[in-house]
């Protein structure tokens, strides 16, 4: 009977064991995994916009709070996410509803809509919540700890393979000195207690910009310091690069590149084991490229003064920037493969005297998101030049019950 038992409890302990291994192997592979992965157009925008299949969401403020909003441009519908009839979208009883104005890392992962947000009952607790595609089936995956996550600048928000990620900037003044932490963290997306700290280091700098990029098992991360020339001038010098690449797997980071650089960096691109391209925030934006193996920095081309100051990156080696009105695609030698005038759609989101307020938000393999009013309204320009499409329009987006067309979760 003894013996037996401990047969049982071997083929058990082997089971589990080949399970571990099984969930290891999946999450080992450097290929993308459109479950699990943070899209790659999207961790370099905007921390509460996303698409699955044909369906936008976005986390927008209200007037209390923030709601989930959804849009399905084929048949021209968008709204709440909710289904309750005459619903009023202001309490925890809607799907829709996010108590605080800024509910972040709204993403699709694992066929579910995930974000961060505080609870609705305790203004002091902040959770990962899961639901449904359709906004039913609210669950709180887990509590932060206390006072844990908050960021002021660069802050980044990303469900990836089995953990949410919480990276950014905390910006520090004392006197006069000014000072920065950037950390990054994870927490294991069930109710366990697994917590890791990836990074944490303080700086004292006059500027100094955050990036990350998760790709695959990488997760690669970049740290640009600089000081001005002169008292409130766009003009830098002392210009520094931290590169770094954690392996999820591993749980070690390496230094990719520590030094100088001619320029001020703001936006990146990384292409793994190979380069990084950065663009320069001091006036006269450029476009370079950082080599792994020799640490040498190129200019691969200059951008005009009538520019936009940042310029966000596509994938497959592309650039976008907006000038005089017009969103401009280019690759990395500076030629020209779009060039479309947007002035009639960005009208539909003028601010009064404060004109167009832009804000790039995403991208993928057929559009280029922007987003206008204080995150209110978002329009989407296909890549292949045809018309742009609105998503959302701050004054006219209407709060219908959700559609059909909208996909259910699937099972588990």
């Amino acid at each position: 009977m003894r013996k037996m038992l401990a047969l049982c409890i071997c083929a058990m302990l082997l089971l589990c064991s080949c399970s571990n291994t099984s969930d290891s192997g999946q999450f080992g592979t450097s290929d993308y995994l459109s479950d699990y992965d943070v899209p790659l157009g999207f961790n370099q925008g905007l921390l509460r916009f996303c698409r699955s299949d044909d369906i936008y969401y976005s986390i927008i403020p209200a007037d209390t709070g923030s709601r989930i909003m959804f849009s399905d441009p084929k048949s021209g519908i968008s709204g709440c996410l909710c289904s309750r009839p005459e619903c009023l979208h202001n309490n925890a009883d809607c799907g829709a509803y996010v108590l605080s104005s800024h509910g972040s890392g709204l993403q699709v992962y694992d066929g579910y809509l995930y974000f961060v947000a505080t609870d609705p009952n305790d203004a002091l607790k902040k959770c990962i919540y899961r639901e449904a595609l359709d906004g039913t089936a609210r669950t709180e995956i887990k509590t932060l700890p206390a006072q844990s996550y908050e960021f002021n600048s660069d802050m980044y928000t990303q469900f990836h393979r089995g953990y949410c990620y919480f990276a950014g900037v905390k910006n520090m003044v004392d006197g006069a000195t000014q000072s920065y932490n950037v950390s990054i963290a994870a927490e294991e997306l069930s109710k366990s207690k697994v917590s890791l700290q990836i990074f944490n280091k303080d700086y004292a700098a006059e500027f100094l910009s955050f990036r990350m990029q998760i790709i695959g098992t990488k997760i690669y991360y970049e740290v640009s310091t600089a000081e001005r020339k002169q008292a409130n001038a766009f003009e830098y010098e002392n210009c520094k690069i931290e590169l770094y690449c954690y392996d999820i797997i591993s749980r070690k980071s390496e230094t990719i590149y520590n030094g100088e650089v001619p320029i001020a960096a703001k936006e990146i691109w990384i292409e793994p084991e190979k380069c990084m391209y950065f663009t320069a925030i001091d006036g006269s934006d450029a476009i370079y490229s950082l080599d792994f193996a020799s640490g040498e920095t190129s200019l691969l081309f200059e951008v005009s003064d009538s520019d936009q100051a940042a310029l966000p990156f596509l994938g497959d080696n592309l650039a976008i920037t907006i000038a005089d009105g017009k969103i401009i695609v280019k690759d990395f030698s500076g030629s020209i493969l779009l060039e479309k005038d947007v002035t009639k759609t960005e009208s539909n989101f003028s601010d009064g005297a404060f004109g167009v307020g832009r804000m790039y938000a995403a991208s993928d393999d057929e559009y280029i998101y922007y987003s206008y009013n204080t995150l209110k309204s978002f329009a989407a320009y296909p890549l292949d030049g045809s018309e742009p499409v609105i998503l959302w329009q701050s004054e006219k987006t209407e709060m219908p019950a959700v559609p059909e067309i909208v996909k259910p979760a699937k099972g588990k």
